[in-house]
């Protein structure tokens, strides 16, 4: 009876990848044309996310092995890297060179062993090429350069500089200290975020100026690589506070501000100019004064002569009016005077005062404020004057000067304005809206793959442990009936029968009592035996019935 029931039960599905893969196109196949087209493209995009995130995983991760190399650096660095085998990445135009993270240092101590980089001989390292037999002429040169090499290193080691070049003009020296000239020196600057601030200019022009003889902050012009000025020989920094224009804009938006919360935004218009100082400029002034509590001497000298002589001689003295001698003048004088100086030296107070005008400081202010009379209300220009020469630090003894209009504003662009602030908002809102469906699809399609990777992931399971199951030679119970032809009517036992459990048990002959059946092998028995003969495949086994435990 058993062996004809097995032979009426469907053959059971090879275990494995191949039935997993068989189960899933029988799936396919009971599924509508629709979805099975949906499922083949969550299928791709599993199968292509998943090769994806393989490569991005197996990709190794990159650092800066060098960065702000000159050519020659890094082809010799890109030489020893090919000739070790190691990948590497160029970067920022050949000037960066980047290798795997695990790499980095000893790559490091690899190049530093070979004299790499070497600063495309710049530098300090040129006055070892300078023989005995060179010229002062070549001395002199090969120092320049040098000391220009070093400079620019230094200087591209600052944060914000990406490169820089320094030119050094050194006037040759002389006896005569009145026709000695003053050194001077030109910076270049590359930065990669393009600007730099008034810190890092200034760090740069006294770092070049203390590094020669004799030269100034005011003797170092800096350029960057926009062509902008930031520090002019004779002048020193130019536009300290950000030039006229920045400060102009941020006087304007000092003032606006004010007078939209005063009479409404759209209401007033406002106009500032800002004239800052060119160059530096320094002025002394001295200024003498009495000393309190009146005029004291510092010195004092007093001097005292006495002459004595006799009268003048006979047929001497003053002319007449005949031109003849009065021989008669000056016979009665004794010929002694007395001659007496003094002389005194009084305190006074004296003040110097030194004043310096740097470059960027502000030389005038003008603000020009027109205001809608429809909006003003009561406010007169006196208010508003008041107002705008606080927001705007308006200094009157410096010539800044304010001027406010209360005049009628023109209304024809208003509706023009207003439409445009409308479209703007629509457009804004339109893509905003595109985002957002953007993103609700993006989050849908990752759900719905997740979504189908589990029940893929359900269905192989639950396949896998009923062909486990069938393997075994297991089937569920049958459902129990009672036999009415026994009873208590009849005076005999009750027989409980098996129902046939599927269709292909239909030819089987009628059930007789379980007594009589063959009794096959229990399911302990079978995984004592398999323990016995095949102990790989007991666990196998042990898993399948705790899953079907977990199933039912």
């Amino acid at each position: 009876m058993s062996s004809n029931t097995a032979s009426a039960l469907p053959s059971a599905r090879t275990s494995g990848p191949a039935g997993w893969l068989h189960g899933i196109g029988d799936k396919l196949s009971e599924m509508p044309l629709g979805q099975r087209i949906i499922a083949s493209l969550l299928a791709v995009a599993l199968v292509a996310g998943g090769i994806f995130a393989a490569l991005q995983l197996a990709k190794p991760t990159l650092a800066p092995l060098f960065t702000g190399l000159s050519s020659t650096d890094a082809a010799a660095v890109v030489e020893q890297l090919n000739s070790a085998g190691v990948e590497y990445e160029l970067q920022d135009g050949g000037t960066t060179i980047l290798v795997p993270d695990e790499a980095v240092y000893d790559q490091r101590l690899s190049a530093a062993a070979a004299g790499l980089p070497s600063g495309g001989g710049t530098g300090y390292s040129l006055l070892d090429e300078v023989g005995i037999t060179s010229s002062e002429f070549q001395q002199d040169t090969t120092y320049k350069r040098a000391l220009e090499g070093e400079l620019a290193a230094t200087i591209s080691q600052m944060d914000g500089v990406e490169q820089a070049s320094v030119k050094l003009a050194m006037p040759a020296e002389t006896v005569f200290a009145s026709e000695q000239g003053t050194p001077t020196a030109s910076v270049f600057v590359s930065s990669p975020r393009g600007d730099l601030n008034n810190q890092q200019v200034q760090a740069i022009v006294h770092l070049a100026s203390a590094s020669v003889e004799g030269m100034e902050p005011t003797d170092v012009a800096v350029v960057d690589s926009t062509g902008k000025v930031l520090s002019a020989v004779g002048e020193g920094l130019v536009d300290l506070t950000g030039g006229d224009g920045e400060r102009s804009a941020a006087v304007t938006a000092n003032v606006q501000k004010v007078l939209d919360n005063l009479v409404g935004a759209g209401n007033s218009t406002v106009a500032a100019t800002v004239a800052t100082t060119r160059s530096t400029s320094e002025m002394v002034s001295e200024q003498f004064s009495t000393p309190e509590g009146g005029v004291q001497a510092l010195t004092e000298q007093t001097s005292s002569e006495d002459y004595t002589g006799g009268g003048a001689p006979a047929g001497t003295g003053v002319l007449g009016p005949d031109n003849v001698a009065n021989t008669g003048a000056n016979t009665a004088g004794s010929g002694e005077f007395t001659s007496e100086s003094d002389a005194r030296t009084n305190a006074v107070d004296k003040t110097t005062t030194s004043t310096t005008t740097p470059a960027g400081d502000v030389e005038r202010q003008t603000v020009a404020v027109a205001v809608d009379a429809a909006a003003a209300g009561g406010l007169t220009n006196e208010q508003i004057i008041g107002l705008v020469s606080t927001a705007a630090g308006i200094d009157e003894v410096r010539g800044d000067t304010v001027t406010v209009e209360i005049i009628p504003f023109s209304t024809a662009g208003a509706a023009e304005a207003q439409q445009a602030i409308e479209a703007a908002e629509a457009a804004e809102a339109a893509a905003a809206q595109d985002a957002l469906i953007r993103d609700v699809i993006i989050y849908g399609l990752v759900a719905a793959m997740l979504l189908v990777g589990f029940v893929v992931w359900m269905i192989l399971r639950r396949r896998r442990t009923v062909e486990t199951l069938e393997d075994l030679g297991e089937t569920a119970p049958a459902p129990a009936v009672l036999d009415r032809s026994t009873g208590p009517d009849t005076g005999q036992m009750p027989v409980i029968m098996p129902e046939p459990a599927t269709q292909a048990l239909s030819a089987v002959p009628p059930p007789v009592a379980p007594a009589l059946l063959p009794e096959g092998p229990s399911a302990s028995q079978k995984v004592h035996h398999a323990a016995q003969t095949d102990p790989a495949k007991t666990a196998e086994m042990m898993r399948a019935m705790m899953e079907a435990k977990e199933l039912a």
